[in-house]
């Protein structure tokens, strides 16, 4: 499964936690946890720290690609405002 996730999208992953979390909601509104439910309890909670590392890539990911657009932002007004007042003389050889 770990070498899966990283192909999983962001998307995909948020509706596994989002039902994840339906999930264990509908089961603490219950007032008896059988054993079966104990059981789907263990094995949604043995991908909690799967999950949590994949999201936390995800996040660095994006944090990286808006840094990079950010800082090619900054590049371009400076050179756009370095060209502002300026021109070009031709001279003849």
């Amino acid at each position: 499964m770990a070498e899966e996730i990283s192909r999983v999208p962001y998307e995909r992953l948020v509706q596994l936690i989002e039902q994840r979390d339906r999930v264990l909601a509908d089961l603490q509104d219950a007032s008896i946890v059988e054993e079966a439910d104990k059981v789907v309890i263990r094995k949604l909670a043995a991908y909690d720290e799967l999950l949590t590392r994949r999201m936390a890539e995800l996040k660095t990911e994006a944090s990286e690609a808006l840094h990079k657009m950010y800082a090619s932002r900054q590049q371009k007004r400076a050179y756009e405002s370095e060209m502002e007042n300026s021109y070009f003389y031709d001279k003849k050889r």
